[in-house]
């Protein structure tokens, strides 16, 4: 069988998978991004990674056809540099050449959003769509999406920020400096926040037993174990929640006209119960369930979790060789 390594580099941890070739990832092995280092120290890093991975099962690197890496930020996949990486502090580095000259092996680049969409469609919820919209929930919104079985980098390789469109006219300050950002009204961060005001205003709600007294200690999966437990304050911020995210898929609906929109992040978990208030209100509102009747499966939850974005830069080298 044989073996690929994807390498997630992100602001923390620097973690590389082996993926054989039915996209399982069969191990990992992680350092420390330790930043601020420089770009030739990180590099060092993340060769140690693939070196280390491969010599945990014996492969030599000869032996796999390309390393892959997922990186934040603006990346020029077609020469291989990230063109920006704040938080790596990163301006237009050659960074794959740079991690192949010490591995001695072909080595891809990629946004680590659009890979993770791309690892949906080698082995996830997108298996055998073409046209794909992606919405990540974390602390951010991170998002991606694939057009005729392609990767959508835009002209300037900084499709699709999906985060950073505007959902509500001067709306909350976003810290990318716009108002309004789908970022501060569904993603995870977002979520409890709204959670956490609500308490505020509202001592009887059981959220306050379940986090101890402390507003702080609010957590995404706390909020929905409260709805589950017939807590009203915490349904009804969940509501609020869906509408605003109907609203961000809606508006991915009406643009690209995706076969399929998935919904990754640690609050997918919940599947239908997050999802299907979302589809009812997509349904209602996005243009395209109207004239092409598209079906309420539309919208999913991903299924590889962390896993997607690894699997996705390990088969790098089969779509760079498509295009």
């Amino acid at each position: 069988m044989e073996f690929q390594i994807g390498i997630d580099l992100g602001g923390t941890n620097i973690k590389a998978g082996l993926v054989n070739s039915n996209y399982e990832v069969i191990d990992f092995y992680s350092v420390k991004t330790e930043l601020p280092r420089a770009a030739d120290e990180i590099a060092d890093k993340v060769s140690e990674c693939a070196k280390k991975l491969a010599g945990k099962f014996n492969i030599s690197l000869s032996d796999i056809n390309s390393v892959g890496v997922g990186a934040p930020g603006i990346i020029n996949p077609s020469e291989r540099v990230v063109v920006l990486a704040t938080n790596l502090d990163f301006k237009n580095v050659p960074f794959a050449k740079m991690v192949e000259e010490r591995i001695g092996i072909s080595v891809h680049i990629e946004n680590d959003a659009n890979a993770a969409i791309y690892g949906e469609t080698l082995s996830g919820a997108a298996v055998g769509y073409k046209n794909i919209a992606m919405l990540t929930l974390g602390t951010g919104v991170g998002g991606g999406v694939i057009i005729d079985s392609k990767i959508f980098s835009g002209s300037n390789y900084l499709g699709a920020e999906l985060g950073h469109t505007s959902m509500v006219y001067d709306g909350l300050q976003c810290l990318c400096g716009l108002r309004g950002c789908v970022e501060m009204y569904c993603s995870v961060n977002a979520l409890i926040g709204q959670a956490r005001e609500a308490m505020e205003k509202d001592r009887s709600s059981s959220l306050w037993n379940l986090a101890g007294g402390d507003v702080g200690s609010v957590e995404g999966k706390l909020i929905f174990d409260a709805a589950q437990q017939g807590d009203l304050l915490a349904k009804q911020v969940i509501s609020r929640y869906q509408s605003y995210l109907g609203y961000a898929v809606a508006n991915l609906v009406n643009t690209f006209q995706p076969e399929i929109v998935l919904i990754g992040g640690a609050v997918s978990a919940q599947g239908d119960e997050l999802l299907e208030p979302v589809r009812k209100f997509v349904q209602k509102t996005a243009l395209g369930y109207g004239i092409a009747g598209l079906p309420s499966s539309l919208i999913k939850p991903a299924l590889l979790g962390n896993d997607a974005g690894i699997i996705g830069v390990a088969f790098l080298y089969n779509l760079h060789n498509k295009l």
